[in-house]
């Protein structure tokens, strides 16, 4: 994202706010994709990034935060 003049502080804001949206093990799990992906070949990083998303349905996270999307009002 590129701020506009006088703007930065807004900008890094907005992407604070939509970080702490996010579930703490999605943000975690992301950092670690992020981290591996630098050392492995695509075909490697995609099967990783299938596993990490399969286990996070082993917890409450995802379900519990597709329902507020579920539940917003239109």
């Amino acid at each position: 994202m590129v701020a506009p003049p006088g703007g930065l502080d807004e900008a890094v804001e907005r992407t604070v706010r939509a970080l702490l949206e996010c579930g703490p093990e999605a943000l975690r799990a992301q950092k670690a994709l992020l981290r591996a992906w630098e050392d492995l070949p695509l075909k490697e990083s995609v099967d990783l990034s299938i596993g990490v998303f399969g286990k996070s349905f082993l917890t409450d996270e995802p379900t519990r935060l597709m329902q507020g999307f579920i539940d917003r009002k239109r």
